[in-house]
């Protein structure tokens, strides 16, 4: 018995210690910071609240929302999926085989996804009048055609202007007059 009490007591000691370490510095912390100047916690009189009117702020979404949804556009990619789906088939057969006797070629025919098909789905919005979208990279990267749906279900096929990865932005140009955008701000 006298050998356990032997070495549980340091564990006891240190745990005391340091119970009466914190709370002591915790009280010394209160305290000093409650001697600190006040004068940014003093009381206003002179404060109230602001009501809100939820039918004027309901209508100032759908103004927002009106102006703003014909420049939003959906971006479709599209990705020549074979060579993917190759690759991994082949990757496949390299460590197992084929299960399949010779059919693999066969079966992966038969999985592969029609070309019209997107491979990927976005969003953009139209920042210019003559047709310049902003995108993010995500959106279109590896794309071999960018299909650019508009709010009125127009269709058209955008041209990758450019990218950059590291901010994960890209620029789409279509070839038409007359787009409504969005404005970010103005001038």
């Amino acid at each position: 018995m006298k050998s356990t009490f032997k070495k549980l007591l340091p564990f006891a000691v240190v745990g005391i210690l340091s119970g009466a370490t914190t709370v002591g510095v915790q009280q010394y912390l209160v305290h000093d910071s409650n001697n600190g100047d006040q004068s940014y916690f003093t009381k206003s009189n002179n404060a109230s609240f602001v009501g809100m009117n939820t039918a004027t702020v309901g209508d100032d979404f759908v103004k927002a929302s009106k102006m703003t949804v014909p420049a939003v556009v959906t971006i479709k990619n599209y990705q020549n999926r074979a060579s993917s789906r190759a690759s991994e088939q082949d990757l496949f057969d390299f460590f197992f085989g084929d299960p399949l006797g010779g059919k693999g070629q066969q079966r992966q025919k038969q999985q592969q996804a029609p070309e019209n098909m997107p491979s990927g789905l976005g969003s953009g919005v139209i920042i210019s009048p003559d047709g310049y979208i902003i995108s993010n990279n995500h959106v279109v990267a590896g794309a071999n055609k960018l299909e650019v749906v508009l709010s009125n279900k127009k269709s058209y096929i955008a041209t990758l202007v450019g990218t950059d990865p590291n901010t994960d932005i890209s620029l789409l140009k279509i070839e038409e007059k007359r787009f409504a955008l969005f404005k970010l701000c103005q001038f």
